[in-house]
C-alpha cells in the first residue's frame, strides 16, 4: 500500500511539471517585449526593442554601450557634439559623426520616436558630464577628500560599536527587571530575570555585529560611488541590497497571515495531545475502564496515537510552510516520504 501510494505521487509530481512549464510559457508569451536595457557604467539609460540587421536588441545594446564607452573615453568636447538627425526611417543620436543609437518607431513603443530620442540625447550628454567631471583633476581632488572624511567616520562608528557595545552588554548583564516571572519545569527555569538579561546581552552582540556590517556596506558603497571608474558598481550593489531587503521584509509580512494559522494548529494540536494523554493516564491507572482493553495498554496505544495526530498536523500544517509551494520544497519532501517509507515498512507492517 505505501509502494502504490508512493509511485500516485510520483505520477502525480511527473504530470503536473509539463503543465507548470506550459503555462509559465504561455505567460511568457503572452507579456510584452520590455527589451534590452543599454547600461553605462551600471546604470540604466534607455532599452532598445527592434533588431538592426543582423542584431538582435541585446546585441544591439552591447554594440551602443560600446560606443558609448569609446565616446566617454575621448575628450570633453563631446558633451557639446550630442544631437540628433531625422533619417525617415529612424531618428539617431550622434555625437559628432559617431552614431550611438537610431531610435525606430519600435523602439519609441508607442511614443514620438523624435521626443524618445530627445530624451536618450538629454541621459547622454548627462552621463557623459558626470563622467568628464569625475575624471578632472578637481573631481578626483574632491573624491579624495570625499573618500578620506567617509573613512575616517566608518573608523568613529567602529570605535563607537568597539567602546559602547561591552558597556551596554554589561548593564544588561547586571540588570535585574523585577517584573519578569519566574517560570519554572521541574529544576530547570524556563524565564526569569537573569535569562531575560542574558538574552539581552547576547542580542546585543548580534545587533552590534550587525550596525558593523551595515556600516562596512555604507562605507563602500559611499567611497565607491566619488570615483566615475567605480560609481556604476556602487549603484549596483546598493540596489541589489535594497532589492534583497525589500524581497525579505515583503516575504515576511506576506507570511503572516500563515504564522497565524500554523500558531492555531499547534494550539490545537497541543490540546488534543493533552486530552488523550489524560485518557491514557486514566485508562492505565485504572480510573478509566474500557470493555476489552487492558490499562496495559494504554502507554503504547498513546504512542501511536500521538503519532497520528501529529502526523494529520503536519499535513494540515504543510500548506501554510514557508516555500512549501516551490518545486525544490516539494522535491525535498517526496524524497523524506520515500525515505520514510523505505524505512519504516516493518514498523508500519506491526501497528
Amino acid at each position: 500500500m505505501t509502494s502504490a501510494m508512493l509511485c500516485l505521487l510520483l505520477a502525480q509530481a511527473a504530470a503536473a511539471a509539463p503543465v507548470a512549464r506550459a503555462s509559465a510559457a504561455a505567460e511568457e508569451d503572452a507579456a510584452p517585449d520590455p527589451g534590452a536595457p543599454v547600461r553605462f557604467r551600471n546604470e540604466e539609460l534607455f532599452r532598445v526593442r527592434a533588431p538592426s540587421g543582423k542584431l538582435n536588441p541585446a546585441q544591439r545594446a552591447a554594440a551602443i554601450e560600446s560606443r558609448l564607452l569609446g565616446v566617454a573615453g575621448g575628450p570633453s568636447e563631446a558633451i557639446t557634439q550630442v544631437h540628433t538627425l531625422e533619417r525617415g526611417q529612424s531618428t539617431d543620436v550622434l555625437v559628432g559623426d559617431v552614431l550611438l543609437v537610431a531610435v525606430t518607431d519600435e523602439d519609441a513603443a508607442g511614443r514620438p520616436r523624435e521626443q524618445v530620442a530627445l530624451e536618450i540625447s538629454g541621459k547622454i550628454r548627462a552621463v557623459l558630464q558626470r563622467e568628464f567631471d569625475g575624471r578632472s583633476l578637481r573631481g578626483l581632488i574632491a573624491a579624495g577628500v570625499y573618500s578620506a572624511l567617509a573613512t575616517l567616520l566608518f573608523i568613529l562608528a567602529l570605535l563607537a560599536l568597539r567602546v559602547g557595545s561591552p558597556r551596554l552588554r554589561v548593564r544588561l548583564a547586571n540588570w535585574r527587571p523585577r517584573w519578569i516571572p519566574n517560570l519554572r519545569l521541574g529544576s530547570v527555569d524556563l524565564l526569569s530575570p537573569d535569562r531575560v538579561a542574558a538574552a539581552l546581552a547576547s542580542l546585543t552582540r548580534l545587533l552590534a555585529f550587525a550596525a558593523a556590517l551595515f556600516a562596512l556596506g555604507v562605507y563602500l558603497n559611499t567611497v565607491l560611488s566619488f570615483f566615475p571608474w567605480t560609481r556604476g558598481f556602487a549603484e549596483g550593489m546598493a540596489a541589489y541590497v535594497l532589492h534583497a531587503f525589500a524581497n525579505v521584509f515583503f516575504a515576511v509580512a506576506g507570511y503572516l497571515p500563515n504564522l497565524v494559522y500554523l500558531a492555531l494548529i499547534y494550539l490545537v494540536v497541543r490540546w488534543i495531545l493533552k486530552i488523550i494523554k489524560l485518557l491514557a493516564d486514566e485508562l492505565q491507572k485504572g480510573s478509566l475502564v474500557f470493555a476489552g482493553f487492558h490499562a496495559d495498554w494504554a502507554g503504547p496505544t498513546y504512542k501511536i496515537v500521538r503519532f497520528l495526530v501529529l502526523a494529520l498536523s503536519a499535513v494540515v500544517a504543510f500548506p501554510y510552510l514557508p516555500g512549501s509551494q516551490s518545486p525544490a520544497f516539494q522535491g525535498v519532501s517526496i524524497f523524506v516520504g520515500v525515505l520514510f517509507s523505505l524505512g519504516s515498512s516493518s514498523a508500519i507492517s506491526n501497528v
